[in-house]
């Protein structure tokens, strides 16, 4: 919807707003959160402000009310008071949203006797079709009872919060429809491209190590942009014991809190032993730079989520964002047996009842134990083979030791299931257990083995199950779960007549 400006729309009896409007202050001062930097607006009778939002700078524009002088003075002291009390971004979305409300409408609401302003609210609900749109009135509103405008007044404050109820939004939608879960096999895509990243990493540029630095604080921390961003040097602590195994620990920030004192509590998380060479090596490169350095190079939070899009599609294939990999976190989590409160914590949420959408969703326990067996209906065909082709056994014989793969993993010796193109002893992955869904993987054309290898894994799944309680969380469990996933698409493409 456009917002018309003709001034025929707008009834020129407005002069109840001149003698209530609050003065504008000589100047707004602000802070954006993102860069950690004061910012003045000086010139408050400017058509057209310029502030700075999660690292961007962005226009309010005051010039689309200029047919209505007393109504444009308003709104230039509401966005004033926003700034100055509340976070910059919000106070732009609830400004910028009014756009969609036609000036008559937003006149006839503020000049209103408040009893009379159900109808109209009514009447605009029917005609916007936009939710952020009643949140930025209920907003406007709120500060017009504050500041005693027209015949607003504090005592309508719990009138407007519960007698002007916002449009009905599920906003868990995607959750529920699970259509936001990134899948398995993307998944295993994109394990696998930062496990090569980080054996890789001392060879790679900056650039390649801060992306693959983005997809694992998404990935791994369910992270989003704003807080990866916000990240500064002095937030990466590097612990170096004596062993030589370092560990990388980051410290971030919860947001979109209303409670201002939670948006200041740390939240602290260790990156996975095998990843943390990406954040050393960006770390050790940047040595020059200062503690309040960004760590991660980007000073705008819209250009992180972009990037990780870009990253996600070339890896996957699949328009994936930064939001579905914090949704698939929290459901890992979930589908984990994670309690409530440690779901909270790991989402950085300041209620339990914000993840409550999570375990509404989540599989049963039974569901999890058969998605990681591979026999799941849901998770039967989930896995793609994502190989070259196959080999045949006599073929396999001809070839060198060190490309026919074998080892033991979880104590079952294994060999014969295929080849590999760069060579076993050249790969930095477990034997086996990573080999099954790698694109340098060329699987034997007998099902058979496949079948034997598929009915060894079940048996170490079931011994994980009864022996840790469903602890289904831990690394090597979730491995297996891919593993065996992978080995049925073999399987699957030999029963499609794939083989020689």
């Amino acid at each position: 919807m456009t917002q018309h400006l003709s001034r025929a729309a707008v009834n020129p009896d407005v002069h109840t707003l001149w003698v209530s409007i609050p003065a504008l202050p000589s100047v707004v001062r602000y802070i954006d959160d993102y860069t950690d930097e004061d910012h003045s607006i000086t010139d408050l009778t400017a058509e057209r402000w310029l502030v700075s939002i999660s690292g961007r700078k962005q226009r309010l524009r005051f010039d689309r009310y200029s047919s209505v002088p007393p109504l444009q003075r308003l709104l230039q002291a509401y966005a004033a008071d926003r700034l100055t009390r509340g976070a910059a971004a919000t106070a732009r979305l609830n400004f910028s949203s009014l756009v969609h409300v036609e000036l008559n409408d937003m006149v006839d609401l503020i000049q209103c006797n408040p009893a009379a302003a159900r109808p109209l609210w009514d009447n605009l609900r029917a005609k916007i079709p936009y939710a952020e749109v009643f949140s930025g009135l209920k907003s406007l509103l709120v500060f017009l009872a504050e500041r005693r405008v027209g015949e607003w007044t504090p005592n309508y404050l719990t009138f407007i919060s519960s007698a002007l109820p916002l449009p009905p939004a599920d906003k868990f939608a995607g959750v529920r429809r699970r259509d936001v879960f990134i899948s398995i096999e993307d998944e295993a895509r994109l394990v696998r491209w930062v496990e090569e990243r980080a054996v890789a990493a001392k060879d790679m540029s900056l650039a390649s190590l801060i992306d693959t630095a983005l997809i694992i604080c998404s990935y791994q921390f369910a992270m989003r942009p704003k807080q990866i961003g916000v990240l500064r040097r002095r937030d990466c602590r590097i612990i170096s014991p004596p062993s030589g195994n370092s560990s990388v620990h980051l410290t971030f920030r919860m947001i979109k809190q209303r409670d201002d004192s939670m948006k200041r509590m740390p939240l602290v998380r260790r990156i996975k032993r095998e990843w943390a060479i990406i954040f050393s090596e960006i770390f050790a490169r940047t040595m020059h730079r200062p503690g309040s350095a960004h760590f991660l190079d980007y000073t705008d939070a819209a250009s992180i989520s972009v990037r990780i899009r870009e990253l996600l599609l070339d890896v996957t294939g699949a328009a994936w964002s930064a939001r579905d990999l914090r949704h698939s976190g929290a459901m890992r989590m979930v589908d984990a047996g994670a309690s409530a409160e440690e779901l909270a914590e790991y989402m950085g949420h300041s209620s339990l009842e914000s993840g409550q959408v999570y375990y509404a969703t989540s599989a049963t326990q039974a569901e999890r134990v058969n998605q990681a067996l591979g026999i799941s209906d849901t998770y039967r065909q989930v896995a793609s083979m994502g190989t070259t082709g196959f080999i045949h056994p006599e073929e396999l014989k001809k070839l060198k030791g060190d490309q026919q793969v074998a080892g033991v993993p979880h104590g079952i010796p294994i060999a014969g299931i295929g080849a590999c193109t760069t060579g076993q002893p050249s790969c930095p992955f477990n034997p086996v257990t990573a080999c099954y869904g790698c694109p340098k993987f060329l699987p034997v054309s007998d099902e058979s083995i496949h079948q034997e290898v598929l009915r060894g894994f079940r048996e170490v799944v079931n011994f994980f199950y009864s022996t840790s309680r469903a602890e289904t969380e831990s690394p090597a469990f979730l491995q297996l779960k891919r593993t065996i996933s992978e080995v049925q698409a073999v399987i699957s493409g030999l029963g499609e007549g794939h083989a020689d």
